[in-house]
């Protein structure tokens, strides 16, 4: 968790933190990310509280327009931390993959095809890909881990593990 902010690079900025743990439920820490101390802050309470399941990080997505200005999407996208606990409080020897990391994307600028009122969403698309990719490939080398699952039913044939393939 801690990596994962320098990770984002010109992707994206982290806007807001909730960690859910077993004991307190969901939403047990929620921290802005303009508070001073935010990532110790969440260090210190993952440390404090050893039956954390979740951990979810709001992105404000960092983009570029069709006019080459700036363009931040607030809440583009959500990085999930999702841990499976046994009923010791342990690691679940059980599944496979008891710690995974999500990447959800609430925003197709990054698609050719957008499900917005302009569907040919080709150009921001090129604009704005690489930034996606180099996210996703920064990740997958800092963090020792593999790649599990691509769910993009609505984006048939389109992403690959660096996000959208773009024409």
């Amino acid at each position: 968790m801690a990596a994962l902010p320098a990770l984002l690079g010109g992707f994206a900025r982290v806007t807001e933190l909730e960690v859910s743990t077993r004991s307190k439920g969901e939403g047990a820490l929620a921290l802005e990310a303009d508070e001073p101390g935010v990532l110790e802050q969440a260090r210190a309470f993952i440390r404090e509280n050893d039956d954390v399941v979740n951990v979810c990080i709001t992105l404000t997505l960092v983009c570029v327009g069709l006019d080459q200005q700036p363009l931040e999407i607030d809440h583009g996208a959500l990085l999930w931390i999702d841990i499976d606990l046994d009923e010791d409080g342990r690691l679940d020897p059980t599944t496979d993959d008891p710690i995974r990391l999500r990447v959800q994307l609430n925003a197709d600028i990054y698609a050719p095809l957008s499900w917005g009122n302009v569907r040919d969403n080709t150009p921001l698309a090129t604009l704005n890909a690489d930034r996606l990719a180099g996210a996703l490939e920064r990740i997958e080398r800092a963090i020792p881990a593999e790649l599990i699952e691509i769910d993009a039913p609505d984006y048939p044939g389109m992403v690959d593990p660096r996000g959208f393939r773009v024409p």
